[in-house]
């Protein structure tokens, strides 16, 4: 690995400025997500079952952004945005543990529904494998309050097309997007050249985009060193920048030729669902504010890599109480994350 410039890992999300109160207020969310809420099935691969997980997607990210973002107490600035849709069949004690990460929850309830469930199935390699146990509901620009609409930076989990469609609607914001695993292989019968032409259209409109080395090589047709696929990338989409999610490996951050490793915050895993969303999501909102380059996006990427962390120290999400994250302060977390770089590089 390459070496790791000293000073990543420290806290460096930024608040949005606050209006004086003589001026006119227009309330801002610091991030939102068009990623989903999912209620989880998890069969490990030792067939353990484990059923009614919160889970999905937008549910990680916000978590991820949240880490880095003042709790919601009725103003809106500096806060995660969240829509959330519940069916009939949403557990009590689901809603009790997603209204306590201090979110700004815009929920949805349809009776006529069920609620989006996922079955997450692990393979002896660890591989995971998704599958929707019942119809989802997406989320659609239409569908944000114009607080979440204004909204600092955006996080898109979806395919190329659905990407550019969305950021149509979208004003000139961050924006942080996870192509989804299926839409980073071509499928049978599609044609490479406009394949390849409609990826490069959302590539080249985002602001960062963050596959996983798998993902990666779907996207490119080969595998490889994370080195050489990150350079490729940037080359044939003539983009600036990647963020290379590599699991317990770390990360990679590519911008232009500058190429630099942050280690993985692996504390106590347990199950790494979420891991990458929750990563993405601490990503964006630890952008906003930040002209992107290698430092910045370095930076983000620490607090990124310590939010993924925390994702994987349990089955479903982290804890947060007295904003201490399974126990401890993000600034606590992010200090022993300091003192792993430092031991890495030693």
């Amino acid at each position: 690995m390459a070496a790791l410039l000293l000073g990543v890992g420290g806290l460096i999300a930024k608040n949005i400025p606050r209006k004086e109160k003589n001026q006119e207020y227009t309330p801002r969310s610091a991030f939102t997500t068009f990623g989903m809420f999912i209620i989880d099935r998890i069969v490990e691969a030792d067939g353990k079952v484990v059923d009614d997980v919160i889970g999905g997607a937008g549910t990680f990210a916000a978590i991820g952004a949240r880490m880095f973002s003042r709790p919601y107490d009725g103003e809106y600035d500096d806060t995660v945005g969240f829509i959330v849709d519940y069916g009939q069949d949403t557990p009590a004690s689901v809603e009790v543990q997603l209204r306590s990460y201090g979110l700004d929850l815009l929920v949805r309830r349809d009776a006529s529904r069920l609620c989006t469930r996922g079955l997450n199935t692990y393979t002896e390699k660890g591989v995971r494998e998704f599958s929707y146990l019942t119809p989802k509901k997406r989320i659609t620009p239409a569908d944000l309050p114009g607080r979440m609409m204004r909204a600092a930076c955006f996080h898109l989990v979806c395919t190329p097309q659905r990407a550019c469609a969305i950021l149509d609607e979208l004003p000139e914001s961050i924006s942080v997007w996870e192509p989804i695993p299926d839409g980073c292989f071509r499928g049978a019968g599609e044609d490479e050249k406009t394949w390849w032409a409609e990826f490069v259209l959302a590539l080249q409109r985002v602001s960062v985009v963050s596959p996983n080395l798998h993902e990666l090589g779907g996207i490119l047709g080969h595998s490889g060193a994370p080195e050489e696929l990150a350079r490729e990338l940037l080359q044939r989409a003539d983009i600036r920048q990647v963020v290379v999610r590599c699991g317990e490996e770390g990360c990679l951050v590519a911008v232009g030729d500058d190429l630099r490793w942050l280690p993985a915050y692996a504390q106590n895993v347990v199950d790494t669902t979420g891991a990458g969303n929750t990563f993405c999501g601490a990503l964006g909102r630890s952008l906003v504010g930040r002209r992107i380059d290698i430092d910045s996006l370095c930076e983000a990427a620490a607090n990124a890599s310590v939010a993924a962390g925390l994702a994987c120290q349990q089955v479903g999400l982290p804890s947060v109480i007295d904003n201490k994250w399974n126990g401890l302060t993000i600034e606590q977390h992010l200090e022993r994350y300091r003192e792993l770089t430092a031991r890495s590089h030693t």
